[in-house]
């Protein structure tokens, strides 16, 4: 008995899991936050430059971090009406916010000013014609973490 309680509660440990549905890119506009139609997926890396600090005297490698850096990237299906597709243009600074939104403010994510790095479009033959969005962070990344909740979500630097 005793071992299907644990394997029960394995179980429900491995389907705590979020739908990616609710993590998108977000323009952010006089803190207002607007989606970017036709959203498919998105990703986030955030870095640190690692400095090794080793001398003669080390026996294993010594390290510290060095300066930060973020990307990020969108793939959305194109909708030659939205006023958002034809505003991503590459070179242009804009404020974003990557994660999710509830009530109105962020619960969970990254947010920052991004260059947008590189746009591109793909058609094929029998598919919709996609648009990718490439950002690079320009400038320090916050991180958004809190529960679910209707007043505004804390935020702390990455």
């Amino acid at each position: 008995m005793e071992a299907n309680t644990k394997n029960k509660d394995k179980f429900k440990q491995i389907i705590m899991a979020e739908s990616g549905k609710k993590n998108r890119i977000y323009l952010v506009l006089g803190g207002n936050y607007g989606i970017i139609g036709g959203e498919l997926s998105n990703s986030i890396t955030v870095n640190s430059e690692i400095i090794n600090i080793s001398d003669k005297d080390s026996d294993w490698a010594k390290n510290m971090a060095g300066e930060k850096s973020w990307e990020a990237s969108g793939s959305f299906n194109l909708d030659k009406t939205s006023p958002a597709h034809a505003g991503l243009k590459a070179g242009e600074e804009i404020p974003v916010f990557i994660g999710e939104i509830e009530s109105s403010s962020p619960i969970y994510g990254v947010s920052g000013n991004a260059i947008i790095s590189s746009v591109s479009v793909s058609s094929e033959n029998n598919a919709a014609v996609t648009i990718e969005v490439s950002l690079t962070g320009n400038g320090e990344a916050t991180y958004h973490s809190s529960a679910p909740t209707t007043t505004a979500a804390p935020t702390t630097t990455v």
